[in-house]
């Protein structure tokens, strides 16, 4: 009899979630059109800690606002509502990842001082995840040690809750691979994307407007190079420097457009730059820098910096289709501490600044310090 009861009440639980599955929600083919329910924070962190492939991975979270802290430590799909409505507000430690194989997707973060940290995990999957109206200390969403696939990331209005505070997403620690799509950083009060140490990243159809330092910032201080590729993407109003590269790190940047970098004085030097990059790579391999379809305007010092090492000859840097101009711009492609080839100049397709460029005497500073 306890069998049949047994069975019985097992049946009712699980019919009663397949019928429960409210409209709004796009699951992925993972979730089998089922998943747990959460409506606030005890039904979400009850759903965290029972969840079971048995019946399903994914968590629903409905329409409402929650706060306190997430930490997923095993593989699960969270998912938000398809109309933006499913928002968790002032997070104190963030949400956190610490599994392989997760989802986030059409989640809110806003307010507090915490938003997305993942850690050590692979096979990542952020989805329309929209974090604005945050202070942090750091950044938005931090990666360390994880292949993360990003999708509809929207950042927007991050402060800094710090001195050096106020990143949009950084890339540290153990070697990353991150894919970043169709996102938007806008209007960080740091950088825009911090790239720490060696770590491969690329960064397609997606936008950066009014990041407080620079655009893109790469450093890496190992002997093991790292790789970023731009591609189909906008950079515009940058604070002082809309891309830049120190440090051992290859850069394929291709159909791009850079409009509009503000100017900064640091040590009684002002800088107000496209492109600067410094590092041995580009006298190393063939196809270190590869810039192919990039237009850069609107800055106030130079369009492209290269900055090599010991004078030797930039034989890493291909040049395509590249067009530099701006009606307050002194220089467009500047080579200095190297020795540019004599057919760098010919993938270059506008520069009305040629004469400045070779007759330039003392390099420009530019700022070598790493960010914090």
């Amino acid at each position: 009899m306890r069998k049949y009861l047994f069975c019985f009440f097992a049946a009712v639980f699980f019919v009663s979630c397949e019928q429960s599955l409210p409209a709004g929600f796009d699951l992925p083919e993972e979730c089998g059109s089922k998943c747990y329910f959460a409506r606030d924070m005890n039904s979400l962190h009850d759903a965290i800690l029972n969840s079971s492939a048995a019946f399903s991975k994914c968590i629903c979270f409905e329409s409402g606002e929650i706060s306190g802290d997430i930490i997923v430590a095993k593989p699960l799909f969270i998912i938000g509502k398809n109309d933006g409505s499913s928002r968790f507000r002032g997070l104190r430690t963030g949400l956190v990842i610490t599994s392989d194989n997760t989802m986030l997707k059409n989640i809110a973060i806003s307010g507090g001082n915490k938003g997305i940290t993942v850690h050590n995990s692979k096979n990542v999957k952020l989805r329309n995840i929209t974090v604005s109206g945050i202070s942090v200390k750091e950044s938005a969403l931090k990666i360390s040690g994880s292949s993360v696939s990003i999708k509809g990331l929207e950042l927007e209005n991050i402060r800094a809750g710090s001195l050096l505070g106020g990143r949009g997403v950084i890339v540290t620690g153990e070697k990353s691979e991150v894919i970043v799509e169709g996102s938007t950083i806008k209007g960080t009060a740091g950088t825009g994307l911090l790239v720490n140490n060696s770590h491969v990243i690329t960064v397609s159809d997606s936008q950066f407007s009014k990041c407080g330092f620079a655009a893109i910032w790469v450093q890496n201080s190992s002997n093991v190079p790292g790789m970023l590729t731009v591609e189909n993407s906008n950079l515009s109003d940058s604070g002082s420097v809309a891309l830049q590269i120190l440090g051992e790190s290859d850069i394929h940047l291709s159909k791009t457009v850079i409009t509009g970098v503000g100017k900064r004085e640091i040590n009684f030097e002002m800088i107000s730059d496209g492109i600067v990059i410094k590092n041995r790579r580009m006298s190393g391999p063939e196809n270190s820098v590869v810039m192919e379809g990039v237009e850069i305007s609107g800055y106030e010092r130079a369009g492209i910096i290269l900055d090599g090492i010991d004078n030797k000859m930039l034989s890493g840097v291909s040049l395509d289709d590249v067009k530099v101009a701006s009606e307050k711009g002194f220089f467009g492609l500047v080579v200095q501490n190297g020795t540019e080839s004599e057919d760098l100049r010919n993938g270059i397709s506008k520069n009305p600044f040629t004469q400045q460029d070779i007759e330039l005497q003392e390099p420009l500073f530019i700022v070598e310090t790493f960010q914090e």
